[in-house]
C-alpha cells in the first residue's frame, strides 16, 4: 500500500524544479526561500533568504506561514497574515 499522502509540486517560471512526496502520520517542515539553507530555494529577486515555511502536521494539516519576509507571501492570491 502506498504511504505517500499527497505531493507537492513547485514551479518557477513555468518549470517543476521539485516535486516532494509527504508521508502520512509523519511531521514535516520545509523553509522556503534564497538561503542556501532553505530546503526549498528559489532564485528570486522577490523572495527574501527565508521566505515562508510550509508544515505538514502528524494530524495531516497543511500549513503555510509567512516568515516576516518582505513582500509576503500569497495563496490563491490572498496574503498571508501569519
Amino acid at each position: 500500500m502506498n504511504d505517500i499522502d499527497f505531493k507537492l509540486y513547485f514551479y518557477e517560471q513555468n518549470r517543476l524544479f521539485k516535486k516532494i512526496g509527504i508521508k502520512k502520520g509523519q511531521y514535516n517542515s520545509w523553509v522556503v526561500g534564497k538561503s542556501k539553507d532553505a530546503q526549498i530555494r528559489l532564485d528570486n529577486s522577490r523572495i527574501s533568504n527565508q521566505h515562508l515555511q510550509i508544515i505538514y502536521n502528524k494530524d495531516g494539516e497543511l500549513h503555510v506561514q509567512d516568515l516576516s519576509s518582505t513582500n509576503g507571501t500569497f495563496l490563491n492570491g490572498l496574503k498571508i497574515k501569519k
